[in-house]
């Protein structure tokens, strides 16, 4: 990821309180979704967030690909959501997973800018594009 990206990504992680929602797919092929604590490891443009107890068997399936939700911090404002790719990360104790944003968005339903080439019908801020 280009540094730029990198540090908008890492502002607007900062501007959401609270823990985000990381949201995977099961061996089962089955959603799942937890709150989590995330931290930036800016060395290397990745989010750190505990691995889900459901990852060991995502992740031999093949089912790499996460999101991380937040949500508004007031009614009516934009969710963050950052979609990745996500790999193990040895560590001390916990299981962690290091996230490769592939893409960001700030989200709120609603009608969108009148924007005839945005990808998104409600009123979406692209942070990272793929």
């Amino acid at each position: 990821m280009r540094s730029e990206a990198w540090v908008q990504v890492q502002e607007q992680v900062s501007r959401f309180p609270g823990d985000p929602y990381l949201l995977t797919v099961t061996a089962e092929n089955r959603p799942h979704c937890g709150s989590v604590a995330v931290r930036c490891d800016d060395a290397r443009c990745l989010l750190i967030v505990p691995a889900p107890s459901s990852w060991p068997g995502s992740a031999a399936s093949g089912y790499c690909q996460v999101s991380l939700v937040w949500p508004p911090p007031a009614p009516g404002g934009h969710s963050l959501i950052i979609d990745g790719d996500a790999h193990n990360v040895p560590g001390a104790g916990e299981q962690m997973l290091a996230i490769d944003p592939t893409r960001a968005v700030l989200y709120r339903r609603g009608p969108g800018l009148a924007d005839p080439d945005a990808s998104c019908s409600s009123d979406c801020i692209p942070i990272l594009s793929p």
